[in-house]
């Protein structure tokens, strides 16, 4: 594998890279992808979250609805045993207490609005003054066993206060769902817009990195390209005088100053040359001098020995005279 890669072209190099980004890029996105449709508005980890809440909401009455307040006090009504009657006044208590924790709560976290008149006082006032009359008189009523007054204030005041209530209630609970809808249509607009952005900057990003790779593989390549080429033709008049401060303008500039010594070595050989063969040309003439001066003795040593020969017939021939 390492080898393969090795022997690869910048360009095919880049290519493989391009493609294992967009690869990883197309992963994310669907990843992205499948966690919104997840967890989105109407999907299933949404659907369950709604359902767990409306099957709460179906069994627990609401603390800011005090209609589990209401079935105390008509269970009171009815109730003989004191300790019941106790327990019960104790629960109506109770309820109290969470409905106007609740309040504070709401008044808080609910938003300035139509909502949260309905909720915060057309809902509360006569809820407060439900409250209010049960526990000065409908409570007292019921202590002192004066049925007749609990009986009145039960089907008088104290329902038209809960009717009130329950009406601003029913309202909240319009408004509420009115607002639920809309809040999911316009996340679910949010989302579908978020998917477009995500997939058009996914888009965008690919592009990008497509341009910019080429770019980058066209600037390492044609230098380096060049370099071969000089090499391969020996083209020694090849100089970059690269000023970029990456490793192709460090190749570059080590390609010169190889350049550079491959010439001063060729001048250099270029002199030594041009000394040996003016050497050369002194040493052959010398040698032709010698040969001249070498074959002059020669021809002397010649006529001395003719001469020495000449005598020696001249004397032999006078010996011989002398002797007759």
């Amino acid at each position: 594998m390492k080898t393969l890669i090795n022997n690869m072209r910048l360009s095919s190099k880049f290519a493989i890279l391009i493609v294992l980004f967009m690869v990883g890029l197309l992963i994310f996105a669907g990843i992205a992808y499948q966690t919104l449709e997840y967890v989105g508005v109407n999907g299933p980890l949404y659907k369950q979250i709604v359902q767990g809440k409306d099957l709460i909401a179906d069994i627990l009455p609401p603390p800011e609805y005090i209609i589990e307040a209401r079935l105390v006090d008509l269970q009171l009504l009815v109730e003989k045993d004191p300790k019941i009657v106790q327990d019960l006044i104790e629960r109506g208590k109770t309820l109290k207490q969470e409905f106007e924790t609740r309040h504070l709560f709401w008044q808080e976290d609910l938003p300035e609005g139509e909502m949260k008149e309905w909720m915060l006082v057309k809902a509360y006032n006569p809820a407060k003054e439900y409250f209010d009359i049960r526990d000065q008189e409908f409570i007292p009523a019921i202590l002192q066993d004066d049925k007749a007054k609990a009986m009145t204030l039960v089907n008088g005041i104290l329902k038209e206060k809960y009717n009130e209530h329950r009406e601003a209630i029913d309202k909240v609970v319009a408004l509420a769902i009115e607002r639920g809808k809309s809040d999911e249509n316009y996340t679910a607009d949010i989302i579908s817009s978020r998917l477009w952005i995500l997939a058009a900057t996914a888009i965008g990003i690919l592009v990008l990195v497509f341009v910019v790779s080429i770019f980058i593989a066209r600037v390492i390549s044609k230098p380096v390209n060049d370099i071969v080429h000089s090499i391969d033709n020996a083209d020694l008049n090849m100089q970059f005088n690269s000023n970029c401060k990456d490793e192709i303008g460090d190749l570059q500039r080590a390609f010169d100053k190889f350049v550079a010594s491959i010439k001063d070595t060729l001048i250099q050989v270029s002199e030594a040359t041009a000394t040996v063969a003016s050497a050369s040309a002194e040493i052959s003439s010398s040698t032709e001098q010698m040969a001249a001066g070498a074959q002059e003795q020669t021809s002397q040593a010649s006529e001395v020995a003719a001469a020495v020969e000449e005598m020696t017939k001249t004397i032999l021939e006078n010996s011989k005279n002398a002797n007759d």
